[in-house]
């Protein structure tokens, strides 16, 4: 491992905590700049939906990886559908990422 990923190793792990009521292990991952100074992105976002969306129409199998993943996520209460009034309410900085490189992992919401 080198110095850089010894580094990063460390980072992450400083931010496991064991939840003991749970049994469940929450994490805080370090960002490279803190979400509050991130310029609004919400056009950029949007572009990049309808584009991950006309991609997902194309191939089937994807979409459905694509649906699952999100489902799944939702299920679990790592994410939640957002409402129109909350999206147009919110202030904040607005990411939409898809990763469609990996033949194991071919679709990856991040």
């Amino acid at each position: 491992m080198t110095i850089v990923e010894e580094k990063e190793h460390e980072m992450i792990k400083e931010g496991l905590v064991f939840n003991e009521q749970t049994g469940r292990w929450l994490s805080h991952y370090p960002w490279i700049q803190e979400p509050e100074c991130l310029t609004e992105n919400k056009y950029f976002a949007q572009a990049m939906l309808r584009s991950t969306e006309k991609r997902l129409k194309r191939n089937l199998l994807h979409a459905e990886t694509y649906q699952n993943q999100m489902k799944d996520m939702v299920d679990r209460k790592v994410a939640r559908l957002v409402s129109e009034e909350e999206l147009r309410a919110y202030q904040g900085n607005i990411s939409s990422l898809i990763m469609m490189s990996s033949v194991r992992t071919p679709v990856q919401p991040l």
